[in-house]
């Protein structure tokens, strides 16, 4: 009976730390949602010109733990995955550690669904220097031909 009852709290215990990393995990995706939504009402309000420039003179960058925006021209076929938005690494087609071009799927993904999509895929993280997965926030900007998100390392 002591056994039976040991294996209830165990699995009890076990139970409520699953439950406790799903919340922490819909924690950050509302966070991240807010924060690109944010984002996107600050493009519209004071323009794309002076969004890059206030986005990628933020002291923030992918090697803290602090969140930041990144953003990729989308809808224009000849400048599809042009970085405008990302601190610290300016390039223009980016692929995960697989080869998988993972910039045109999050393009790709935000163009299907224009009112806000999560996308997973796999990163180096700058912090751990591990490939990880990467949970990405992405939302389509027509009116500026631009593709914006954030994540998170899960």
């Amino acid at each position: 009976m002591k056994k039976m009852i040991s294996l209830f709290l165990l699995l009890c215990f076990c139970n409520m730390n699953v439950f406790a990393a799903d919340a922490d995990t819909q924690k950050q995706r509302t966070y991240i949602k807010k924060y690109v939504e944010y984002a996107r009402s600050y493009i519209q309000r004071n323009g794309l010109v002076n969004s890059v420039q206030a986005f990628n003179n933020s002291k923030r960058d992918a090697t803290q733990k602090a969140l930041y925006i990144f953003g990729f021209v989308c809808g224009t076929p000849k400048m599809d995955g042009f970085s405008l938005i990302n601190p610290g690494i300016p390039s223009r087609i980016y692929a995960d550690v697989s080869n998988e071009p993972v910039i045109q799927a999050l393009i790709k993904a935000s163009l299907e669904h224009p009112d806000g999509v999560w996308v997973r895929y796999n990163w180096l993280n700058p912090v751990t220097k591990k490939v990880q997965h990467k949970e990405s926030y992405m939302l389509y900007l027509p009116e500026v031909h631009l593709c914006i998100g954030s994540g998170f390392y899960s």
